[in-house]
């Protein structure tokens, strides 16, 4: 959708557009990463302090797991075994 990117969710049948933040995190991800070396990632992007933006992180890949589109290594052994 033009510059924007969005993501279907099946489970909720929604289509959720990313904000910048959203979608540099959603393309960091493209390989696994710890939560540290994202934190890393993000500021080397943006321009916040490392409380902020740790805060910031932590809500969207909260919300991104609550939607089903990220998944934790917690949740790597069910993968694994499907």
């Amino acid at each position: 959708m033009g510059n924007d990117l969005a993501i279907y969710v099946e489970a909720h049948r929604a289509i959720h557009v990313l904000s910048e933040t959203a979608r540099a995190i959603w393309t960091s991800l493209e390989e696994p990463l710890t939560f540290d070396e994202l934190l890393y990632v993000m500021q080397e992007i943006f321009e916040a302090d490392q409380e902020t933006l740790r805060t910031d992180l932590q809500a969207a890949l909260d919300q991104f797991v609550t939607l089903g589109i990220v998944v934790t290594c917690a949740d790597c052994d069910d993968l694994a075994s499907s």
